[in-house]
């Protein structure tokens, strides 16, 4: 049986990356090689980050706590390396896919966050957000989410070659992509963060395979 891991209450394996392990379950496996966040930390980077949107507006800068924090409903946010990459978007298309009506029903914030607007309007209808009103698109233009909170972490061309990647791209990600949007400000990798109020819940960084959080995992984390 997997260890089980607590972020306010709410229990995840270690793949889900969101918190302190129990101490009773913690293995010395555990303790040298299981990955863990430190919420409050990602929580200080989340609320001074400067955010310019919703796009397709331009509005002057605001702070990631007028903008992500203290919402009634809970809020899931996509850290996007570019809107046009498929890797990017698949994910998120399985999640509208699979679970919209719950999604729409219990009102729950979406938030796009990346560096430039470029495909935004592609990016939208691609992924299944047609219709879907309470989906927002961020910019980051300082890239301090991808730098700060997921390590500054850059995709290598090589990546491509990997098993993992090539069975998705074999089998299709289902997901049409667009490479017009390609720039300096589109080689870090995003993530996936869940915010509950004045709380970061989850945290989880985009992997060099270019895999995301299960939806699974994110639906536990929005309480859903």
């Amino acid at each position: 049986m997997a260890n089980t891991y607590t972020s306010d209450g709410v229990e995840c394996t270690k793949e889900d990356v969101c918190g302190v392990p129990r101490k009773p379950t913690r293995s010395l496996l555990d303790f040298f090689f299981t990955p863990k966040r430190d919420l409050e930390a990602d929580a200080l980077i989340l609320n001074r980050v400067q955010l310019v949107g919703p796009v397709p507006n331009t509005p002057p800068p605001r702070t990631g706590t007028e903008l992500l924090f203290n919402k009634p409903t809970p809020t899931l946010i996509y850290v996007v390396r570019r809107l046009g990459c498929p890797f990017c978007r698949a994910p998120i298309l399985k999640m509208m896919q699979s679970h919209r009506r719950k999604l729409e029903k219990k009102n729950v914030n979406i938030i796009m966050i990346t560096s430039q607007p470029n495909c935004w309007e592609e990016f939208l209808y691609t992924s299944g957000f047609e219709d879907f009103c309470n989906v927002t698109i961020l910019l980051d233009e300082g890239e301090t989410l991808k730098k700060e909170l997921f390590n500054a972490r850059k995709w290598k061309a090589w990546w491509l070659l990997k098993p993992t990647v090539l069975a998705a791209l074999v089998g299709g990600l289902g997901v049409k992509g667009d490479s017009g949007d390609i720039t300096s400000k589109t080689d870090y990798l995003g993530g996936e963060i869940v915010i509950q109020g004045d709380k970061v819940v989850f945290v989880r960084p985009e992997s060099s395979d270019f895999a995301h959080a299960k939806v699974s995992i994110l639906m536990k984390h929005l309480a859903l």
